[in-house]
């Protein structure tokens, strides 16, 4: 019993020990950016795995940015290849900004320049952008978890003044590793339960309230579910970092119904 509790407050120290590099980690990124490396670039776009509908388009487009464990999780995997063949049959292109092969990480704890994470979507949106079977002006983003806090973040780094690489930006639960208002004239849908203590509703009320406009986000809080409350192969109550998450059904297809509203605005 004891080698176990010591073993559990071991995890528990490192990944604190990990969340305060991250947050000395933003920190010192607040106020300088630097390029990404060509081989930065290089993984990101061998992730990009875009999957189009039939025909020539130009279609719609959607970029999913995943939560802490990526893409690949055995948990969590077929949150984002549901996602993807709803979208697809939808007449969505659909890309991933795969924010942690880009780095060659496996988790979000290993995250220590969310700013550089999020420039990660906006590339994503560019080169999206350039492709002939894209509608340039109609590219969206859904982001889980880190991943949604990441897709709000990087509304930060656009230019209110010029024309927008991304259409509306949607965020489940969203983790505000970068905590910063945005200004851009976007149409924002955010996601969260009241029962949610990884990524508290009251965390994005806090933010939502340091901005001046915010007609153009909607904010949705649905009673029931935990964190992770969409992916399916997540039991109810499983706690892998100390608090409580998983799957709820009523409040997975409630929100996917909001999700897919107000892509088709």
């Amino acid at each position: 019993m004891a080698c176990a509790v010591r073993a559990l407050w071991g995890k528990r120290l490192a990944r604190a020990l990990r969340r305060v590099a991250l947050l000395v980690g933003v920190a010192a990124l607040s106020t300088a950016w630097a390029e990404p490396s060509t081989a930065h670039l290089a993984r990101l776009q061998a992730g990009y795995a875009i999957v189009k509908p039939p025909g020539d388009g130009p279609f719609p487009a959607v970029i999913l940015v995943p939560g802490c464990q990526g893409f690949n999780h055995r948990l969590y995997r077929s949150r984002y290849e549901r996602a993807t063949g709803d979208l697809e049959s939808m007449g969505f292109v659909v890309a991933r900004a795969d924010y942690l092969a880009a780095i060659e990480a496996s988790s979000c704890d290993l995250v220590m320049d969310p700013v550089q994470a999020a420039s990660d979507v906006l590339a994503t949106a560019r080169h999206l952008q350039a492709l002939p079977f894209v509608k340039p002006d109609a590219i969206n983003v859904i982001g889980w978890s880190f991943g949604g806090g990441l897709a709000l973040g990087m509304l930060e780094q656009l230019n209110p003044a010029g024309p927008q690489p991304v259409a509306a930006v949607v965020a489940y639960s969203p983790y505000l590793a970068l905590r910063r208002p945005w200004t851009v004239d976007v149409p924002v849908l955010i996601l969260c339960t009241l029962q949610d203590t990884v990524a508290p509703c009251e965390r994005t009320d806090a933010l939502l309230g340091e901005m001046p406009d915010r007609k153009q986000v909607r904010h949705v809080k649905l009673p029931e579910g935990l964190h992770a409350f969409d992916a399916i192969d997540v039991a109810p109550g499983t706690s892998p970092s100390g608090q409580a998450v998983g799957y709820h059904e009523t409040t997975a297809k409630a929100a996917w119904t909001e999700v897919l509203g107000f892509l088709r605005r």
